[in-house]
């Protein structure tokens, strides 16, 4: 293996985890939460909808 090949599966493991990591968080920002925090919004009244 000469350097260049080196160098390009770097970059690629470093793009294939930092893909990885961002789906992690994204998935993780969907999933059910446990408690209320304080940004959640479930301690304010809903607003009504004008139809």
């Amino acid at each position: 293996m000469d350097i260049q090949t080196v160098i390009v599966l770097i970059i690629l493991a470093a793009a294939i985890v930092f893909v990885g990591t961002m789906l992690l968080r994204k998935t993780r920002a969907f999933s059910l939460k446990g408690d209320c925090t304080s940004d959640c919004g479930c301690n304010t009244k809903a607003k009504k909808l004008n139809s």
